[in-house]
């Protein structure tokens, strides 16, 4: 039997409710399609919401004329949200050393500060809130 992919947002599910020994923990649903998991800590360890991508066969049955399609998934594993602009900046860009500024009477009441962190700007503002 051939196993498929796919990647995608599980958007239900389900576990099983019946009474048979030999059933699925449950269904997990992404785009409107019914997956099949056999395997317990795989159904528990997975929820609504969660970007992943799984390995599934597919065993297709006749009854009544209508052919029906049963897909069971074989592995699944999340997928980590990758944010561009913190990918393609380094560990090392992210860190930036800030001197210490002693705020007194003499000192503008509003000191600020621009940094740039890869193609980020940031501003640090601090703001004398009681001059004594």
């Amino acid at each position: 039997m051939e196993t498929k992919k796919i990647s995608g947002t599980i958007t239900d599910k389900k576990p099983y409710t019946g009474d048979s020994a030999k059933a699925p923990q449950g269904d997990f649903y992404m785009d409107k399609t019914k997956y099949a998991c056999w395997d317990e800590d795989t159904f528990n360890n997975f929820k609504e919401g969660d970007m992943v991508q799984a390995e599934y066969t597919e065993k297709e049955n006749e009854y009544n004329g209508k052919t029906y399609t049963n897909r069971s998934i074989s592995k699944m594993t999340m997928i980590e949200e990758n944010n561009e602009a913190d990918s393609a900046v380094s560990e090392e860009e992210k860190t930036v050393e800030v001197e210490y500024i002693k705020i007194s009477a003499e000192t503008p009441s509003i000191v600020s500060n621009i940094y740039k962190i890869g193609n980020l700007e940031y501003e640090v503002t601090l703001r004398l809130l009681n001059g004594s």
